[in-house]
């Protein structure tokens, strides 16, 4: 049986490791993933769509569970402006959907954050009162910081864009 012998293959080896970590640190790249999760999370929550939280695997996505009767009236009375609080509805707000945007204000808080070490984004409410509220919907099955196929599809795509484009530089 004939033998071939590769030579260099543990710098080729090795080439391709610091190409694939380069990748994965590129703050570029993270920044572009974190920006487009926001904006993605923003506008499927708009649209009253619950996001996947288990980032883009085959989990059930749909609807965010219905709101009760008296939340809906509470709901029209604060649109119509004779609801007792000083709340002002967001122009999103639509009376009998749920959306999480009674003021706009949790999603319109959404931030991301890079870390080109680990090379992760992560996407989050800031502000006390939206981090407390996020948690509180969290725990009453109202997902929506999570990534649909869709989504995910978009940020694969992104990546070995960045990649590819990576390979094709790295000896020149």
């Amino acid at each position: 049986m004939a033998r071939v012998k590769i030579k260099n293959l543990k710098r080729l080896i090795s080439n391709v490791d610091k190409v694939l970590q380069d990748t994965k640190q590129s703050t570029n790249l993270l920044k572009d993933i974190g920006k487009y999760s926001a904006n993605r999370i923003k506008e499927e929550t708009q649209k009253g769509k619950q996001l996947s939280v288990d980032n883009g695997k085959d989990a059930p996505v749909g609807k965010q569970p219905k709101l009760s009767p008296g939340y809906i009236r509470y709901r029209k009375r604060l649109r119509a402006g004779t609801a007792n609080t000083d709340l002002e509805p967001s122009d999103l707000m639509r009376p009998g959907v749920s959306h999480l945007t009674l003021t706009g204000k949790m999603l319109e808080s959404l931030k991301f954050s890079v870390s080109k070490r680990k090379g992760t984004v992560d996407v989050f409410p800031t502000g006390r009162r939206n981090i407390d509220v996020s948690k509180d919907l969290a725990k009453r099955g109202r997902t929506y910081l999570g990534m649909d196929r869709k989504g995910f599809n978009v940020i694969k795509e992104k990546v070995l864009r960045v990649l590819r484009r990576n390979i094709r530089n790295f000896n020149k």
